[in-house]
């Protein structure tokens, strides 16, 4: 083609360079699979469709209910849960274990689902039962029962392969794997032609995320393939407090076998907390014990947003924890709180005092 075309029309592979649809035929040097997630939706709910409401419709819906059951409470199903039952929806929220947006640090992931607790309800022992109940669903969690309108499914989402047809490629689905690919270049391992991008790599599910891997896509479909590094992780729950993660997490970390310590601070009792009446929040920075180097961050935090931010910067930049606490805190901030974390990890680190910088002598 001299010139980009547009097509509005789904498609499925032909093969693994043939693309058809209705009344429709391409063949095509290079691929780039972007076809999205879909729900998950639990077998316990199977039947009950009239009832439930997933991340696609939710904003389609013109009155909120008096009653919802949150299945799931991750990123989004805390967000909206916690969002729902500020505007006085009675809400229950139901995980499968006492852990929440993807925290990872015990300690931390402990304070988060007793504090968090104390501002919603929650249950994290799953669901027991669904049942229908004069024109509601009841379900129990935790020993107790629910009669909800609605039920609001944030389990997950799942990448869409099966409307595609890329067994047609050649590729065995039958065991439930999905095809493999190079996260720096985006291109299927099989399928070096292919290329993939969003949220059907089943990884980060986010927006900015999925915006970095198109673009890679992209160039890479019609440049020399380039591998490309990632950009420091970084994880925002927008609740109240905010819950976010930067860098390395604790799993990971521990997973590799790295040689770190921890630095901590409550937010209950910090300075600009108090003032803000948000006195809720714990933060875990992680440093290499050999060189000082920021490795990570988890949190939950009053304006814990802007901490990850920080965090995330300092280390794409590979400072070490003296470095940072050489940058400028002001007074009261909750960036104090960083500080303070900071300090902590430097004392257990044993790198000595930070102080401002020495003048040079001329």
């Amino acid at each position: 083609w001299s010139e980009t075309k547009l097509i509005k029309k789904f498609v499925s592979f032909k093969d693994a360079h043939t693309l058809i649809g209705e009344d429709l035929e391409i063949e095509a040097e290079k691929i780039v699979i972007a076809s999205g997630s879909s729900p998950v939706i639990p077998d316990v709910f199977k039947g009950y469709e009239n009832y439930l409401v997933t991340t696609d419709t939710f904003f389609e819906m013109e009155k909120l209910p008096d009653s919802v059951a949150v299945i799931g409470v991750g990123v989004i199903g805390l967000e909206l849960g916690q969002a729902m039952s500020r505007l006085g929806v009675n809400v229950i929220g139901i995980g499968r274990r006492p852990n929440m947006c993807g925290i990872t640090d015990p300690e931390l992931s402990t304070y988060a689902c007793r504090r968090m607790s104390e501002l919603m309800n929650l249950s994290f022992t799953g669901v027991e039962s669904v049942k229908e109940v004069d024109g509601k669903l009841e379900i129990k969690t935790g020993g107790k029962a629910y009669l909800v309108e609605k039920v609001l499914l944030t389990a997950g989402r799942a990448p869409q392969w099966s409307k595609l047809g890329f067994e047609n490629t050649g590729f065995d689905f039958s065991s439930g794997k999905r095809p493999k690919f190079n996260s720096e270049t985006r291109q299927l391992v099989d399928y070096p032609h292919i290329f993939i991008a969003g949220d059907n790599s089943g990884e980060k599910q986010i927006l900015h995320e999925a915006s970095d891997e198109g673009r890679i896509a992209g160039y890479n479909c019609v440049n020399e393939v380039t591998a490309f590094k990632a950009r420091t992780p970084l994880m925002i729950t927008f609740s109240d407090p905010n819950i976010a993660g930067a860098g390395e997490n604790y799993a990971q970390l521990t997973a590799r076998g790295a040689n770190f310590e921890i630095g901590q601070v409550s937010f209950e009792g910090q300075g600009r907390s108090i003032v803000k009446l948000k006195e809720i929040g714990m933060l875990r920075v992680y440093g290499e014990k050999e060189s000082g180097k920021i490795l990570g961050a988890e949190l939950m935090a009053p304006d814990g947003e802007h901490l990850a931010h920080l965090l995330s910067w300092v280390i794409s930049q590979e400072m070490n924890v003296n470095e940072v606490l050489n940058l400028p805190f002001y007074h009261p901030v909750i960036e104090e709180g960083l500080r303070t974390a900071l300090r902590s990890l430097r004392d257990k680190l044993g790198l000595g005092h930070d102080w401002p910088l020495e003048i040079k002598k001329r």
